[in-house]
């Protein structure tokens, strides 16, 4: 092996430690027991006040998306101490991913605003979809 390989050999073997490992392991099931008593807590209140169940189930879910994003990110990098190129290579994937995730989430918005300003249509046309 070259010294090259060496070196990344070693920063693996030193990030994926076995001792760290188990402790991202344990506190990612803490999160994750977290946001299930924050789904139970949630649905109590959707129980208790049936006139704001939706908005309650939005809050709920847009809050345990977000902490598992960013807890699960904080927990990775406060345990893990990765360097900072793996830190470029993770985002510049993750960014890759996300924008093919939206891809067809954006050419709809798009598609709805040129329906909204150009009108292509009247009122008592026949539209297909």
């Amino acid at each position: 092996m070259s010294g090259n390989e060496t070196d990344s050999l070693i920063e693996i073997t030193k990030l994926f430690n076995l001792n760290k490992v188990v402790i991202l392991v344990m506190a990612i099931a803490i999160l994750v027991i977290f946001v299930k008593a924050l789904q139970k807590l949630s649905t109590g209140l959707q129980q208790k006040l049936p006139s704001q169940r939706l908005l309650i189930l939005q809050i709920a879910t847009v809050l345990g998306f977000f902490l598992y994003i960013v807890g699960g990110g904080l927990l990775f990098y406060g345990i893990l101490n990765p360097s900072p190129q793996l830190l470029i290579a993770v985002g510049g994937s993750s960014a890759v991913a996300v924008g093919f995730a939206l891809k067809d989430l954006v050419g709809s918005i798009v598609a709805g605003l040129v329906l909204l300003f150009d009108r292509p249509f009247q009122v008592g046309d026949r539209v297909a979809f």
